[in-house]
């Protein structure tokens, strides 16, 4: 699986790191995909899902992977107040910047991702390129939402380090493991907390408090607004949106609320949080795969 890595300057302060996965050689024809992850997590998260898609896929592929602005290996300052809406320009210029300004994509997002995704479709819909849109994990947001209202030092200087980050990455994932990775079993998790602790920060970014800050920020103010949703279902676009039923950071409630409103397909996961088991892994990537290869039939 052939794959080029790259930075795009955004700003000269500002550089999003990247790759782009493709079967060979890469032409306008292929199925276009970018996939947007969520908060405190970077591109590598979407390794296997990635692998997987190359392997089944039928034809010629591209998927486009990418660091959020200032975290990862994407360079720049996290000054600047983030939402789900600057996010989503950034996702937008980096599109266009790989694939030009009139290609069509795939838009998947998970998470913080998947909030991303909700406001990327929304851009590419009124130049008819968007093909089709997948949301796990997710919702709309809420109309009322008070921590918008909070700026990124309350999240940086005090929520997060006094109640959530950890003084080492080891503390850190097991301090969470009972709201990511409930519904794993033991013996599993464990080797999830292995394999991240080889190389925590290739994975997630818990040792940057003003990048996780501006994450907070983002989750907290999105909202996909009436509008925005009727201008998704107007377009006419196969929509997935994936549940899981044990989820304790984003109640299950609120991610089918998401997936009524837009008229979505679903993929209900009974035993499954906010992180996934090998066999519910397994089964939302043969969900993607499924959908995709509707999009483009």
């Amino acid at each position: 699986m052939p794959m080029k890595s790259d930075y795009f300057t955004l700003a000269p302060d500002i550089n999003i790191y990247y790759e782009l996965h493709f079967s060979p050689p890469p032409s306008n024809s292929s199925t276009k995909i970018i996939m947007i992850m969520g908060a405190y997590a970077t591109l590598r998260n979407f390794d296997e899902s990635v692998e997987y898609l190359f392997e089944h896929y039928p034809s010629s592929i591209e998927i486009l992977t990418y660091d959020h602005r200032g975290i990862g290996y994407s360079k720049g300052p996290t000054l600047e107040r983030q939402t789900t809406s600057l996010l989503a320009r950034d996702a937008y210029q980096l599109v266009n910047h790989v694939w030009g300004n009139q290609s069509p994509v795939h838009v998947i997002g998970v998470s913080l991702g998947g909030m991303v995704a909700q406001e990327l479709a929304v851009m590419l819909i009124p130049e008819q390129r968007l093909l089709s849109l997948y949301l796990g994990v997710t919702t709309r947001g809420s109309y009322i939402r008070p921590f918008s209202l909070l700026p990124k030092w309350f999240f940086s200087r005090i929520i997060l380090p006094y109640f959530s980050m950890k003084s080492d990455n080891e503390k850190m994932l097991r301090s969470i493991a009972p709201y990511i990775f409930n519904e794993i079993e033991q013996e599993e998790m464990e080797e999830l907390i292995k394999k991240y602790l080889t190389d925590c920060d290739k994975w997630f970014i818990f040792q940057d408090i003003d990048g996780c800050a501006q994450h907070n920020v983002a989750f907290n103010s999105h909202y996909l607004t009436d509008q925005h949703i009727q201008q998704i279902k107007n377009a006419q676009i196969p929509v997935t949106v994936q549940i899981s039923m044990q989820d304790k950071l984003l109640p299950a409630r609120k991610q089918q609320e998401l997936a009524d409103s837009l008229n979505a397909k679903i993929l209900v996961l009974e035993r499954a949080g906010h992180t996934f088991n090998r066999e519910n892994r397994l089964k939302m990537y043969e969900s993607i795969l499924r959908h995709i290869q509707s999009a483009t039939n």
